[in-house]
């Protein structure tokens, strides 16, 4: 290779991010995104209010960083290969659902809160945006319940604990989609109390959080498996030893092939 073709290379390389660094920063962005939302709110000023919903505040003084954040996990989305093609899939598909999510506003109802004043009915695009944000923890829930627990090798101690910790936090976002549906068809009517405690925010972030935290295992910030020195070590050793052997029996099966056909003769 030319000396232009490697320097072509290293830069290459230098814009390229591994596998757990793509997992860790969807995994922060996940979980820090209510937590912008509602602080930016307060300081930027005029919204101190915690919306009803998270895709409320496309309603507030933090549209741009709504839609802003959720492209740029869809993107990151779009671009995890994972081990194999299902996770690729899977992973592209919830970010089109992102992208549904952030392209298509959600309907604002009462009750209203100091930041919107009034209903915003958006009609089909207000539908396409509830089954974005269902279609979209849904995915990423099957992802993290069937595919994180995947594994090419042994499974370690470790490996089980994440494993578990990947199945709780995809019950947790199903579980958290559902309880917003029934919300929203039923107990939204039959106990109207609770519209004051926001369910319907707290349960999205919930949701959210497990997101995270599920793709910050998956990149080994927390439960790394830890590497095995002597178990290394001594099968070197054997491989050593064992290595005069093999060629001597190599060497003796060669001799008997060499004198069967003499003894033939």
């Amino acid at each position: 290779m030319s000396l232009k073709g490697n320097m072509l290379s290293r830069r290459h390389s230098s814009f390229v991010i591994s596998l757990p660094a793509l997992r860790r920063c969807i995994g922060i962005m996940s979980i820090f995104f209510p937590v912008v939302l509602v602080f930016g709110s307060i300081l930027k000023g005029g919204c101190a209010e915690i919306q009803n919903a998270i895709s409320s505040y496309y309603y507030t003084n933090m549209r741009d960083l709504f839609v802003g954040w959720i492209c740029l996990v869809s993107m990151l989305l779009m671009s995890y290969k994972g081990y194999g093609r299902i996770d690729q899939v899977l992973s592209i598909t919830a970010g089109v659902f992102a992208l549904g999510v952030a392209f298509f506003p959600t309907s604002i109802r009462p009750p209203f809160t100091a930041c919107v004043s009034e209903g915003i009915n958006q009609g089909v695009r207000g539908v396409i945006h509830l089954v974005s944000a269902a279609g979209f923890l849904i995915t990423l829930a099957y992802l993290s319940y069937f595919q994180f627990t995947k594994s090419r090798r042994w499974t370690t101690p470790r490996k089980r604990i994440r494993n578990l910790i990947y199945q709780v936090c995809a019950i947790i976002m199903v579980a958290s989609t559902i309880l917003i549906a029934f919300y929203m068809i039923t107990w939204k009517f039959t106990f109207p109390a609770l519209q004051g405690l926001k369910p319907i925010f707290w349960l999205e972030t919930i949701a959210l959080f497990a997101f995270g935290f599920s793709w910050l295992v998956k990149g080994e910030i927390i439960l790394k498996d830890r590497k095995r020195p002597t178990f290394d070590l001594m099968k070197g050793i054997l491989q050593t030893l064992i290595r005069p052997f093999k060629k001597a029996k190599k060497l003796s099966v060669f001799r008997e092939t060499i004198k069967k056909p003499i003894r033939a003769k």
